[in-house]
């Protein structure tokens, strides 16, 4: 674990059976937390865990996304300075939309995934609606999520590299 002390510092400290926080994203909307699971089989799986606080101001689940994270961590831990040869400068992106509270329909969309070295700021959103966040995490590990959900919109994730130059991955 990383200063903060909940946070992965490497890909190569997860061992069979165990589970890992990869990032945490604190946002109006509630905390939305990036977990890795590697099951006693070595199996790989991934999950955005979005909480929020109950009545009583304690925090329980509001949503879980959960899908498999397979081959990812062994690419994860060699991370090149500007971007893998087959992904470009994030490794493993993954969408998701969840639920806050009682609400019938998504209220957040968040995109997570490893940034190569040299990037240092990652924005996600939507036309209007979108954010940025510095990438802190040893791993590269990003996730970050707007509180907007456009079902009929594309998300557009930009990165920015320690030199300043910015490209558009997805429009």
């Amino acid at each position: 674990m990383n200063g903060t002390g909940w946070l992965l510092d490497s890909f190569a400290t997860v061992g069979p059976g165990s589970t890992a926080v990869v990032d945490v994203d604190l946002s109006l909307h509630g905390t939305t937390a990036w977990v890795i699971q590697r099951d006693v089989h070595d199996r790989w799986r991934q999950s955005q865990v979005q909480l929020e606080h109950d009545h009583d101001g304690n925090w329980r689940c509001a949503a879980v996304t959960d899908s498999d994270w397979e081959g990812w961590a062994a690419l994860a831990r060699q991370r090149p300075e500007r971007g893998w040869p087959e992904w470009g400068p994030i490794l493993g992106m993954s969408f998701a939309s969840g639920w806050c509270g009682s609400a019938s329909k998504p209220a957040f969309t968040s995109a997570c995934g490893i940034a190569a070295a040299d990037v240092v700021m990652i924005e996600f959103g939507f036309v209007g609606h979108g954010r940025h966040r510095v990438i802190e995490s040893p791993t590269g590990g990003f996730l970050i999520a707007v509180p907007e959900y456009h079902p009929d919109a594309d998300p557009s994730l930009k990165v920015t590299y320690l030199d300043g130059t910015e490209i558009t991955v997805s429009e």
